[in-house]
């Protein structure tokens, strides 16, 4: 982790995290069943998840605003300030 300094001590960090493998208790991969990511290491191809927004956390979206309600969020990597 790099922190870099910041006079705006609400929002001036933001922490990512990238989720790229997901496993049951007994080790088998379970990555295919999240119905709103695609789990992979890059932190930079992931839509929505813009924090304090109606998109960060929203968990019942397919990742591409499959339901219209305007909402997109793939939650492998969901930033947080």
């Amino acid at each position: 982790m790099i922190v870099q300094p910041t006079d705006n001590v609400e929002t001036g960090w933001t922490n990512k995290a990238e989720i790229f493998r997901a496993e049951d208790l007994e080790g088998n991969d379970m990555s295919d069943n999240d119905i709103d990511s695609q789990y992979d290491d890059d932190p930079n191809n992931d839509i929505g998840g813009t924090p304090d927004t109606p998109e960060d956390n929203m968990v019942t979206d397919d990742g591409k605003d499959g339901d219209g309600d305007g909402v997109t969020d793939e939650d492998d990597e969901d930033p947080v300030e």
